[in-house]
């Protein structure tokens, strides 16, 4: 929650399409949280800059999947926070402190 209200209170949030995809899928299915909530919650993160892949997107993340061991749906994720140009990704998914150019995930459950 601290982070959230970070990048809220720097305006410093960005956000890709995919994930928000993701945020409504995984909150109404496995949080079980109501679809209207998490509809909210989802036009609340909508106000941040939203990264919107387009096919060079999906066609250089399919060769960042192709070339390192990583998800075809991370390298997405990476895709759009490099297009963003974000110095620092958020993800629980990919491996905290791992570097990918100029752009650092750290997951913000580690200690």
């Amino acid at each position: 929650m601290a982070l959230l209200e970070r990048l809220w209170s720097t305006r410093a949030g960005c956000v890709s399409l995919q994930i928000l995809q993701e945020f409504y899928v995984t909150a109404t299915s496995k949080l079980r949280m109501p679809a209207g909530d998490a509809a909210l919650q989802v036009d609340r993160l909508g106000k941040w800059i939203v990264h919107r892949p387009s096919f060079d997107d999906v066609t250089s993340a399919i060769n960042l999947h192709r070339g390192k061991s990583v998800t075809f749906w991370d390298a997405l994720v990476l895709q759009s926070a490099m297009k963003l140009g974000c110095s620092l990704l958020w993800s629980e998914d990919l491996s905290d402190g791992q570097k990918w150019g100029d752009l650092v995930v750290r997951n913000p459950f580690a200690g």
